[in-house]
């Protein structure tokens, strides 16, 4: 991983792998962090159950998170979301949690936030 804040996230990535549940909360991680393309949080993909993002800088949904096939719940309250890949293609998805993200709905007309989020 290349950036500080990513090899920070390392140990919780790798304990990930074995529980299937990844808290990276408060991280101060953003859409530029190299964790999204990296091999570890990209080895995930078929069996990461749990995702908490919390509290991050995001400004969208990383696109790799369509790749978390297994993904039962997502937490990215508290972010600065205003876009995303459409996550309806998350077929085990039961949980969703983008609370807090203002932008969300102030970046499109309520119809289209809920169809697409």
């Amino acid at each position: 991983m290349g950036n500080s804040k990513s090899k920070r996230c390392l140990p919780k990535v790798e304990m990930a792998k074995k529980t299937g549940v990844l808290n990276i909360s408060d991280s101060n991680l953003s859409n530029k962090s190299s964790l999204w393309a990296s091999d570890d949080f990209l080895a995930l993909t078929g069996n990461l159950k749990v995702l908490d993002l919390t509290g991050n800088e995001l400004t969208s949904v990383p696109e790799q998170i369509t790749q978390l096939a297994e993904l039962k719940t997502f937490n990215c309250a508290k972010c600065q979301i205003c876009s995303g890949p459409d996550l309806i293609i998350l077929p085990k998805l039961v949980s969703l949690d983008l609370s807090h993200n203002q932008h969300v709905l102030a970046a499109q007309e309520p119809e289209e936030a809920q169809a697409r989020w």
